[in-house]
């Protein structure tokens, strides 16, 4: 049973302005759920109730499953994100499947609620005009990418991405607990075997190193060169 200190929206971005009066009613509207790790949360294949997801704990990942039962993630969110509204808005089907990265428990708003808090709250309006606008600059980013470089070039960028300053201070960056080939696949819009043979390269000329679970980057200057010159 859903521990009932959950079900509040105070953490909800969206939301951050609302009175804790207004959000106390929008709570009442809500549908409360949980969900376990990589259970899917909309199938875009085959949803048909629209309505607003809002990130109470935990995280999703929105992506597209492609026909080679890959798939290419879009983002991943966390509590306080919220996600649907574009089929919310213009009652279109969904345009992109979402699943639970963890244990997570969300919030669900029907379409016709979600108008009506729209409607009677322009501070909410305008913090989703924000929103969407940064999803536009965003997406327009990754299009040039996907266009523009080769699958090889976006895991190098990817790499790079999810890599920190080691903390042993020698010069070199770290990602401290490598993700597996299918996920670095699905942000970099590509194929596990693509990932494999960027990383091979990488190794071979002495430019990361392996050293489970972490991936250490020797050179992070000469990897950005190849991320964007090839």
């Amino acid at each position: 049973m859903l521990d009932p200190s959950l079900c509040t929206l105070k953490g909800v971005r969206l939301f951050e302005k609302l009175s804790p009066a207004a959000m106390r009613e929008i709570e009442g509207l809500c549908a409360w759920q949980e969900f376990g790790p990589e259970e899917t949360i909309i199938d875009a294949a085959k949803e048909t109730k629209n309505a607003v997801f809002f990130v109470i704990s935990g995280s999703v990942r929105v992506a597209t499953v492609t026909g080679d039962s890959g798939e290419i993630a879009f983002i991943d969110l966390d509590a306080g994100a919220q996600f649907g509204e574009l089929s919310a808005i213009d009652g279109q089907p969904r345009s992109a499947s979402v699943f639970a990265k963890e244990h997570s428990v969300l919030a669900s708003l029907e379409t016709e609620r979600f108008t009506e808090v729209l409607l009677a709250n322009p501070q909410v309006s305008l913090a989703l005009l924000q929103h969407l606008t940064a999803i536009i600059r965003r997406n327009n980013r990754r299009i040039v990418d996907l266009s523009t470089r080769t699958d090889v070039q976006r895991v190098y960028s990817e790499l790079l991405r999810l890599s920190e300053p080691d903390p042993r201070g020698d010069g070199s960056w770290l990602i401290a607990r490598m993700p597996k080939h299918k996920e670095i696949a699905a942000w970099a819009g590509t194929t596990e075997e693509s990932v494999a043979t960027a990383l091979g390269q990488l190794i071979k000329v002495g430019l990361a190193k392996r050293r489970y679970p972490a991936l250490h980057i020797m050179d992070r200057a000469k990897v950005r060169l190849l991320a964007e010159l090839g």
